[in-house]
């Protein structure tokens, strides 16, 4: 394109300018209500994902806390069998079958618990099994088939609740998981704010598409509406015929 190609066309452009910022005009809302929709879908594709992650946070804390209760009852029922077992020894000793029955029963209990606690409490389990194994040990070194006396039956009670208490701390550690409240926050946005955002995005607009012009930006909204009315003016008073 040469000069005078170049120079033609900043005339036409000079001489049609009213009927440009006119179309630029009539653009302006049809673009708003494009970034409207677009606002709209994306702000409904946020909050319907954090409604997700909502969702599954909730149902996690309720799987926590159910596993919480269900192991309680599994741990209580283990502290019981150790009581039990040092009856069992007492009456029948520990190689009765009524006795093998009552340890073959723990042990599967104990695959449950294992099942039900998380990797907050591992190391603390640990020791609860640990003390468990040498508690039944110790009731098993102990006369059989008669009872005993008072010191030997305090020790064992003793005993037995010094691993209630670590069987404790187990279980304060998974409640204490399963409190845990989510750090997922809904994201919001509301209609005032919104609203702002929006108009702000159709003034942009509107700017873009002035600036886009050859003759300089529009400036404001109402600037444009006067523009608009003076082309439309102009543009009846070239066709009123004479």
């Amino acid at each position: 394109m040469n000069t005078g190609d170049l120079i033609g066309c900043v005339t036409w452009v000079e001489a049609h300018k009213d009927f440009l910022v006119a179309i630029g005009a009539l653009l302006s809302p049809f673009a708003a209500v494009l970034i409207g929709l677009v606002s709209s879908k994306w702000q409904a594709a946020t909050m319907l994902k954090s409604t997700r992650m909502q969702i599954r946070a909730s149902a996690l804390r309720d799987y926590r806390q159910r596993n919480v209760e269900k192991l309680r009852e599994e741990i209580a029922a283990e502290i019981f069998y150790v009581s039990q077992l040092r009856f069992k020894q007492q009456e029948v000793g520990l190689n009765d079958p009524k006795a093998r029955e009552l340890v073959y029963d723990a042990m599967a209990r104990k695959i449950r618990i294992r099942a039900l606690q998380s990797a907050v409490s591992s190391e603390q389990l640990k020791q609860c099994f640990e003390f468990e194994e040498k508690l039944v040990e110790e009731i098993g070194l102990k006369p059989a088939r008669q009872s005993w006396g008072l010191e030997e039956n305090t020790v064992v009670n003793t005993r037995i609740d010094e691993l209630g208490n670590l069987y404790l701390k187990v279980l304060e550690s998974e409640m204490k998981a399963a409190a845990e409240q989510s750090t997922i926050e809904p994201m919001r946005c509301s209609p005032r704010t919104f609203t702002k955002s929006f108009r702000a995005k159709i003034i942009g607009v509107s700017i873009l598409i002035s600036d886009a012009l050859p003759f300089g930006a529009l400036g404001t909204v109402s600037q444009m509406q006067s523009t608009t009315q003076s082309a439309t003016q102009s543009f009846s008073a070239v066709h009123i015929p004479l």
